[in-house]
């Protein structure tokens, strides 16, 4: 996802790399509990925030269990949505 890594449950994205960034995909109750901690909401371009995504807060790389607990709660987040079913492909041009 935008040229770097991310991970996928049932077609869902919950995380991802994004610079030096870690990104969960998270519950409103979560997002409020680590923008408190130090995160802000993922913004992949400025003033486009993509919802129900939160990079955790600088030095996640350092604190290695507390970002596993949070890797793991967005994997059972991601895993509660419904799957999405994948678009049909597009024609290709000139075909």
């Amino acid at each position: 996802m935008f040229g770097n890594l991310a991970a996928f449950v049932n077609g869902n994205m919950f995380i991802g790399l994004f610079g030096d960034d870690l990104f969960v995909r998270v519950a409103d109750a979560d997002r409020g509990r680590l923008l408190k901690e130090g995160g802000s909401d993922f913004a992949p371009m400025p003033g486009r925030a993509m919802k129900g995504y939160v990079t955790l807060p600088p030095g996640w790389a350092k604190r290695e269990k507390a970002t596993r607990a949070e890797i793991a709660h967005s994997l059972d987040f991601a895993r509660a949505l419904p799957p999405k079913t994948p678009k049909p492909a597009r024609a290709k041009r000139g075909a």
